[in-house]
């Protein structure tokens, strides 16, 4: 579009200098390990790329990790060939995809009607938010950023369609639905928000709220996802049984969300949902109806964007019941985006005073970017920020034990593996690296005490398979009991 291209540069120029920094850091060891580093050998041999459609996300099927996730995986594989074992090539994709994503938002903004100086301000927020370092600066969150990507470039291609170009959109539209499921899961709530989007926005009717070509093109993708995870994953999809109460605690992670996105002043990239403060969120929600009666506003643009909000969060709703995790948040901030432009063009201020507004917000949120990415500079920085957030979060802990262990304060690993099996007794591979820690001590006979309640837990994992016949062996006892 014309008269874009400065504002794009711009979109550009603060997501390269926000996140150059992290070119520079290594591993953090929480998913790229299984994802990445340990799986390096596959990701690098040719046609890995292509091998990504017949493989799982994980590995394992453990808990809730039961994921197909090809793109994802096909992308690992590309910077595999490119960068082998260094973490600065995926990391660079990350920041990439983040500014493609952001420009496609600012595209969608300007053409669904959003003054150019309001898309940019609202673009450039997007850029620097703190909620979403975790997506970009943690490169497992990939998924979500390619998942933003392929959404916007299917909304772009729906705009096309609705202004008379009739030959190619549907098909671009349908490719990258396709590409977004193969993006992550969440891109199932789609649909629902492009439907949303002409119903409220458009005022169609529900049954003519998206033309039939690109209803009918979801049904072909849904399908094809289905036999690709079936084919995979098993019959039962890897979908996950929960029951009421989870399905409740996962469902918080819509109010917590809106406080996350709209009072960005506390990032907190993984925590349980008891961990996660709700009370900003409710807060938030009640701000945004008051603007309801704001003068000259549109109402129905303000409610599609809450709508579309909660439809983007609801797929993460069983997970969340496990992990709240603010990198899922990357496609629920692009549709909360929509209705945030909306309050922007309607907000009375003086011609002169809404630039500096627009930069007092954009500093704001770099500020504090800025300084959460500082977390995620080491191993152990990560994993210490991490238990910080959440401090009931079996995960965090266990993370947070295995980094100290590594660097050399056992101490401190021992006080994290106690705090993870008080959250949670049946967290993986705790009472194994208490094993460890206790065979370093010479302590054999308390470290085969907790090598059996691993194995009794998790028969199924090697490592404390193997610990446990090492411990034995030393004991002067068979290795095979």
């Amino acid at each position: 579009m014309k008269g874009l291209a400065a504002p794009l540069l711009a979109v550009v120029a603060l997501t390269v200098a926000l996140y150059a920094r992290t070119l520079g850091y290594p591993w953090s060891y929480l998913d790229d390990q299984e994802l990445v580093v340990s799986d390096l050998a596959s990701l690098s041999r040719p046609g890995a790329a292509a091998e990504a459609f017949q493989r799982p996300y994980f590995q394992g099927r453990e808990r809730d990790h039961a994921y197909y996730r090809p793109i994802v995986t096909a992308s690992f594989a590309l910077d595999a060939a490119g960068s082998g074992e260094v973490a600065s090539g995926y990391r660079a994709t990350n920041v990439l995809l983040h500014a493609l994503a952001a420009c496609l938002l600012l595209l969608v903004l300007v053409r669904e009607g959003a003054p150019r100086g309001v898309a940019l301000v609202v673009t450039l927020a997007f850029v620097a938010h703190p909620a979403l370092t975790a997506a970009v600066a943690w490169i497992p969150g990939r998924d979500d950023v390619l998942l933003g990507v392929f959404a916007l470039a299917a909304w772009l291609a729906l705009l096309r369609l609705e202004r008379g170009v009739r030959r190619w959109p549907v098909i671009v539209h349908g490719a990258c639905f396709l590409l977004a499921c193969g993006s992550k899961e969440s891109a199932l709530a789609l649909p629902v928000l492009f439907v949303l989007r002409g119903v409220v926005v458009a005022r169609r009717p529900l049954g003519a709220a998206v033309p039939r070509a690109v209803a009918l093109s979801w049904v072909a993708v849904v399908a094809v996802v289905v036999l690709l995870r079936r084919a995979v994953l098993g019959p039962d999809l890897g979908l996950p049984a929960l029951g009421g109460g989870e399905l409740f605690r996962g469902a918080t992670a819509l109010v917590s969300g809106l406080g996350s996105l709209l009072l960005p002043f506390r990032p907190q990239f993984l925590a349980v949902p008891g961990d996660a403060p709700l009370w900003p969120g409710c807060l938030v929600l009640g701000l945004l109806l008051a603007t309801l009666w704001l003068p000259g506003i549109s109402r129905r643009r303000v409610l599609f964007g809450l709508a579309a909000y909660a439809a983007a969060v609801l797929p993460s709703v069983p997970a969340s019941s496990v992990l709240v995790l603010e990198s899922r948040l990357y496609l629920p901030a692009l549709a909360l985006a929509f209705g945030v432009a909306e309050l922007g063009r309607c907000l009375a201020l003086p011609n002169a005073a809404r630039p500096a507004l627009g930069a007092g917000v954009v500093a704001l949120t770099f500020g504090v970017a800025w300084r959460t990415l500082g977390d995620y500079a080491d191993r152990t920085t990560f994993a210490r920020a991490l238990a910080r957030g959440s401090p009931h979060s079996a995960l965090a802990q266990r993370n947070l034990g295995v980094a100290e262990q590594l660097s050399g304060n056992p101490g401190a690993a021992r006080r994290a593996y106690e705090r993870a099996l008080a959250a949670d007794p049946g967290e993986p591979l705790v009472h194994n690296n208490l094993a460890v820690l206790l065979m370093a001590e010479g302590n054999l006979a308390a470290a085969e005490g907790e090598l059996r309640a691993e194995l009794a837990l998790h028969p199924e994992l090697p490592e404390p398979q193997k610990n446990l016949a090492r411990v034995r062996q030393a004991l002067g006892k068979p290795t095979a009991p």
